[in-house]
């Protein structure tokens, strides 16, 4: 017969019993055993009547300690359970200033009024890559829903509706409060048991270890192993049932059972591994956040190891729902055929203001022709370059008609005319004297301080100017994070949060020429050495300061697995990106995911 909603509910309470009682046990063993062995060394020591190996008072003394772990426990798991799950997952507030932050928000807030819990239901965000949620609940900090910034980069919005409908209905039904206090109570565990582990591989990576080394080494692994046993048998204490019962939830706030199986496909298909850390709080989360197989497969072993039901059955469940067949589950569309739309628009454009040049030119041939031949007097024409347009060069084009092109700037490539060596605008002497003695020609909405480029180049930048050209920056949203770029050099300012944050999130699509060119550079040391994709050399450490505070920024890599060197701020925890070293290190890293 299926089980009801109470029968779930009240088998669920019985569990937590049992765990109560397991964990006692379990403090019990522990404490028993040296109590007594304890009793028998001070009785030799004394050399008195050695008692009997477990008597009486050692077993008293046990069931006190371990019955007072227990119930110290218990309260700290019903008041604390939500803090600890924070402090694991380094889970925040969401950030106002951040757009995926705020439709998270706006989203937690619709499901609760949905599910009745208005105002009683907090939304948080964990920094992770991967793709999970989560929902906690104790007596002191109330409801959480919370996702990583990998799942709020990755599903729509109806996706991420769909999966915090399933976390709000766990908070709806109580098991959010029943599951975090058992997490809590399994903390400890999990504790002892990354202790055992560490203890273990430090052991084994030593290149001559002694055997005591390796007996504590063995013992560690025995014992780490064990524990993550007990803690997946603990878990058991947890019915898989109210997975299905929240999925059912879902459906029944949002309409959308396609939603929610779409976004379940896709957390199970991605990287959705939370950490060995986090191994006590698997329940907690909407798909099991290890790497163990059991939780994919049906089955007394799997029932007996494992918090979630399969998400092959929560899939055909739901999709009956929706009376929706297996292909309904594809993506729609991939970010290859994005870029593919947006070459054919890019070509589509370039075609219809081609075909508009060819019904103009014969108007324009006539006036050509007319003044080809220029009086005596005429004096000699204006000096021409010709500007990079992608892996093309421009017409000539004077002064003025560089200014109004929106890639000029003092890292912008150009050729004079009739030469053959490009070079930087900012390393052509003429060009670099008309941008100074006319800075309203080539930057729109110039303001007076434009004349700080007359400053020697070794001058600090005012705190808000762009530390290479010493203007203001301006305010702009990317990927859904607020940065300052600077107009001329096209350098970005960025908090080292929300730089981490641009990197997880796939809202821009970038050219597969630059892409290859990005690839290729990675690849090969001598073209990562040779070819300069940041637009020109960058000054060594102490030459640039930070925007935000004043102080001399540092050279570092943004991080070791990518040899993108950046410039740090460590007062203020700000990053600033030359010209496209943001974009090389977002295609780095999407290589990296993909592969």
């Amino acid at each position: 017969m299926t089980e009801t909603y109470l029968d779930i509910q009240a088998g669920q309470r019985r569990r937590t019993l049992i765990l109560l009682f397991v964990v006692f046990a379990v403090y019990f063993a522990a404490f028993l055993v040296p109590v007594s062995l304890a009793r028998q060394f001070s009785a030799v020591a004394h050399r008195t009547q050695p008692p009997t190996l477990f008597d009486e008072r050692s077993v008293a003394t046990a069931l006190f300690v371990g019955l007072a772990l227990v119930l110290v426990q218990l309260w700290f798991a019903r008041t604390h359970a939500v803090r600890m799950v924070l402090d694991a997952l380094e889970a925040h507030a969401p950030d106002p200033a951040d757009r995926y932050h705020r439709r998270l928000r706006n989203i937690v807030d619709e499901m609760s009024v949905a599910a009745g819990l208005s105002g009683r239901v907090r939304a948080v965000i964990s920094p992770s890559m991967a793709l999970s949620a989560f929902a906690a609940q104790d007596a002191r900090s109330g409801a959480i829903v919370g996702v990583t910034e990998g799942l709020l980069s990755r599903l729509n919005r109806a996706e991420t509706q769909a999966v915090v409908a399933h976390e709000v209905s766990h908070i709806r039904n109580g098991d959010a409060r029943l599951t975090a206090i058992t997490c809590a109570l399994l903390a400890p565990f999990a504790f002892v048991a990354n202790l055992a582990a560490r203890i273990s591989e430090s052991a084994a990576d030593e290149e001559s270890p002694s055997p005591y080394a390796l007996g504590a080494g063995g013992i560690a692994g025995l014992l780490s192993g064990l524990v993550l046993v007990l803690m997946r048998l603990i878990c058991t204490t947890i019915s898989r049932e109210r997975e299905l019962q929240a999925d059912a939830g879902a459906v029944e706030l949002t309409r959308n059972p396609l939603a929610l199986a779409r976004a379940l496909h896709r957390v199970a298909r991605r990287h959705h591994f939370m950490g060995s850390q986090t191994a006590a709080f698997s329940p907690i989360f909407v798909v099991d956040p290890t790497t163990s197989a059991l939780s994919e497969r049906e089955g007394w072993l799997s029932s007996l190891f494992s918090s979630h039901p399969p998400v092959a059955m929560r899939l055909k469940t739901l999709l009956e729902m929706a009376h929706a067949g297996p292909e309904s589950l594809d993506e729609s569309r991939s970010p290859a055929h994005v870029l593919e739309d947006m070459e054919a628009l890019r070509a589509g454009r370039a075609g219809h203001e081609e075909s508009e040049a060819s019904q103009a030119s014969p108007s324009s041939e006539t006036e050509i022709s007319e003044s080809a031949v220029p009086a005596a007097d005429t004096p000699p024409p204006p000096p021409r370059w010709h500007i990079a347009e992608g892996d093309a060069w421009s017409a000539p084009l004077t002064f003025d008609e560089l200014a109004r092109e929106e890639s000029f700037g003092p890292n912008a490539w150009v050729m004079p005319l009739g030469g053959n060596s490009p070079t930087l605008v900012r390393a052509d002497s003429l060009l670099l004297a008309a941008m100074r003695r006319e800075p309203s020609k080539w930057m729109k909405n110039a303001p007076a301080e434009i004349a700080n480029l007359a400053r020697p180049p070794t001058d600090a930048a005012p705190v808000g100017a762009c530390p290479h050209c010493l203007v203001p920056l301006h305010r702009q949203e990317y990927e859904g994070v607020p940065v300052e770029s600077c107009t001329l050099c096209g350098g970005l300012f960025v908090k080292e949060i929300y730089a981490r944050r641009i990197l997880i999130r796939r809202e821009t699509a970038f050219a597969p020429e630059f892409r290859r060119k990005v690839l290729d550079w990675a690849a090969d040391w001598n073209i990562r050495r040779e070819v300069d994709l940041s637009g020109g050399s960058l000054p060594s450490f102490g030459e640039l300061h930070c925007p935000a505070c004043g102080q001399a920024l540092a050279r570092r890599f943004f991080n070791y697995q990518y040899a993108i060197v950046v410039d740090r701020c460590f007062l203020c925890r700000s990053v600033w990106f030359d010209r496209e070293e943001l974009e090389i290190l977002q295609v780095l890293v999407e290589a990296t995911e993909g592969n």
